[in-house]
């Protein structure tokens, strides 16, 4: 029987609303990023207003009367200066933010890289068909939280995947969900449903990883992921922070992830513990 409705209709409702809320948040400081960044016409705008009102009113320019509060020139005068004021901390303050999260990330894709090599040294996965990211768990509200790329080791272009992962949706959000270590075997579900919609919501939600079939499709040249979730926070009490995933798009590399593994334990206890640390 053909599966009826759309993808969101497989969703539920509080999922639906979590996603849209996440994707405005997301735009919403994405925006402002770029309107507070050094250089960013909005400040200079404000700036440059509060410059020529405030020689206007030294010049008295329109009488000394016109700049008083009472009045729209001296409105605009005090508006611009706080403006102006604002603005100038707000860049100053996320250049140095962008400065700091630019060191973790640059440190965190060098271990993406060592990773990567020391995979492709010991199976027969080809460096091409790897992609290493480290995620961090992002947002504060429960429900509006969901997990956003730091870092990524990926020969050659590189598209990113147009998915919001939540708690639970994709290998890496199932990863954070349990709090351990999770190896997907991607292979029987793309074989068994790269072209057949019914047969892909006939699986059970978490054979399909909580995705929609639109977000499947998206996904499916990957074969096999391994996800390691971060911890953080006080030693009594950790918390999952984010993960390390390591995205296969070549057939058969289940076997040999999974080889790995059991052979070298500590060395991915080791980048994982590099991780946590720079993440701290």
């Amino acid at each position: 029987m053909a599966t009826k409705g759309t993808d969101r209709d497989h969703l539920p409702l509080r999922e639906r609303v979590s996603e849209r809320l996440i994707r405005a948040t997301a735009r919403t400081i994405e925006t402002l990023s770029v309107l507070l960044r050094p250089g960013a016409f909005v400040v200079l705008f404000a700036t440059s207003v509060y410059g020529a009102a405030t020689l206007a009113k030294g010049l008295e320019v329109f009488g000394t009367d016109a700049w008083t509060l009472s009045e729209p020139l001296g409105v605009v005068w005090v508006i611009a200066g706080a403006a102006s004021f604002l603005g100038t901390w707000l860049v100053v303050l996320g250049y140095i933010a962008t400065l700091g999260q630019k060191n973790v990330n640059e440190r965190l894709a060098d271990i993406c890289g060592e990773l990567a090599r020391f995979v492709t040294k010991e199976t027969e996965i080809a460096e091409k068909d790897l992609r290493v990211h480290v995620w961090t768990v992002t947002g504060r509200i429960p429900g509006l939280r969901y997990l956003k790329r730091r870092a990524t080791f990926a020969p050659g272009a590189y598209q990113k995947t147009p998915i919001v992962w939540r708690k639970g949706k994709g290998a890496i959000g199932q990863c954070w969900a349990a709090g351990e270590w999770i190896r997907a075997d991607l292979e029987e579900l793309v074989d068994e449903c790269a072209e057949d919609r019914d047969a892909f919501y006939a699986k059970p939600r978490n054979e399909r990883f909580g995705l929609t079939w639109d977000e499947f499709r998206k996904s499916r040249h990957y074969q096999a992921i391994l996800a390691w979730p971060l911890h953080g926070g006080p030693d009594a009490a950790p918390r999952v922070i984010g993960c390390l995933s390591l995205d296969v798009r070549s057939r058969g590399a289940v076997g040999e992830l999974d080889e790995i593994v059991e052979r070298h334990r500590d060395a991915f206890l080791a980048h994982l513990d590099a991780c946590e640390r720079i993440l701290k």
